[in-house]
């Protein structure tokens, strides 16, 4: 583990995680999004597109032999066995990265923006947990604004992603999203002051909540 904490930010889709990580990164925080490291690992040439052929063979491969990444993301959303095989295909070198990076940065923490954290069993390898939770009706509807409005993709996507209650469960800070978006900042704000406090150890283990 590198000397910097690192705090992994998890949240279902349409939580708005993403939205609260930029808020963590506006306040100093740096900020690591795994999806994008995992993107830029599987680039052709990088070594993570060697680790998805050698596991998968040329069944994601277009006829000019390159990843059809489309596809590949499509079925991982589709098939939890699928999804399984590219986090354990790519993980190890994820995480290698973001080793990496933590050790170049200078702040008391920073966050790690993880989609599949807890479902991956990865939650060890981070500091502490903050969980973006919403309701899902809410959540669904968020992602029909985003230009999605197939509900089946929600559907497809939650379901591969574990519950609020477990995410409620493993957290050691939970943010309900369901108000606005000044709502949101400030109890971004006050969570970012909570982890700044645990880790000087000068709040109580039971000041875990924000927003509730």
């Amino acid at each position: 583990m590198a000397a910097i904490a690192s705090v992994g930010l998890v949240g279902g889709i349409g939580s708005g995680k993403s939205l609260a990580a930029r808020m963590f990164a506006d306040l100093g925080v740096p900020l690591l999004d795994l999806d994008e490291v995992g993107r830029k690992l599987a680039m052709p040439g990088e070594p993570g597109e060697a680790a998805i052929v050698e596991v998968f063979g040329d069944t994601f491969l277009n006829e000019d032999g390159r990843l059809d990444r489309a596809r590949l993301a499509r079925e991982s959303f589709q098939d939890e066995q699928v999804m399984r095989k590219l986090t354990d295909a790519l993980h190890p070198l994820i995480w290698a990265e973001a080793e990496r990076w933590l050790a170049r940065q200078d702040a008391p923490y920073a966050i790690i923006e993880a989609v599949v954290l807890l479902e991956s069993g990865a939650a060890d390898r981070v500091d502490a947990i903050v969980a973006l939770l919403s309701d899902v009706a809410l959540r669904r509807q968020r992602v029909i604004d985003r230009g999605h409005p197939d509900p089946s993709l929600f559907d497809a996507i939650a379901s591969q992603q574990c519950s609020d209650a477990e995410r409620r469960r493993q957290a050691d800070f939970v943010i309900q999203n369901d108000g606005d978006l000044g709502h949101l900042r400030q109890i971004v704000a006050a969570v970012h002051i909570g982890i700044l406090h645990r880790l000087a150890n000068t709040v109580p283990v039971d000041i875990t909540t924000a927003g509730e």
